[in-house]
């Protein structure tokens, strides 16, 4: 579930990415969305929206990368929980290649379940 205020930065947000990044940002969301309510936050972390948008505050002083990368942590992990460690079909629910998956898996490291 979004709140309102992920909502609205989502419908704000012009999508210089088009089809492609809106549809990766989906699936992102649908994955964290199953572990609860998706805040603001999360959005901007998985969008190039500048913090202040919509009045919302990104906290900590982490870059771009680095929310993007612990938002892909958060979805891989719980792709992988939700299919009992099954890779095959984690990356069928995230939408990405099994390559993709174990290569992700490898770059994380220890911050991801083996």
């Amino acid at each position: 579930m979004l709140e309102q205020d992920a909502a609205e930065l989502l419908q704000d947000y012009p999508w210089p990415g088009n089809v492609r990044e809106m549809r990766n940002v989906c699936e992102r969301l649908t994955v964290l969305a199953e572990q609860g309510t998706v805040s603001a936050d999360v959005v901007l972390q998985l969008v190039d929206l500048p913090a202040d948008t919509a009045g919302t505050q990104v906290t900590g002083e982490a870059t771009l990368a680095e929310a993007v990368s612990e938002a892909e942590i958060a979805a891989i992990r719980a792709a992988l929980e939700q299919t009992g460690g099954n890779k095959a079909q984690a990356a069928r629910r995230l939408g990405i290649s099994e390559r993709n998956l174990w290569y992700k898996i490898k770059k994380y490291g220890d911050r991801l379940p083996t």
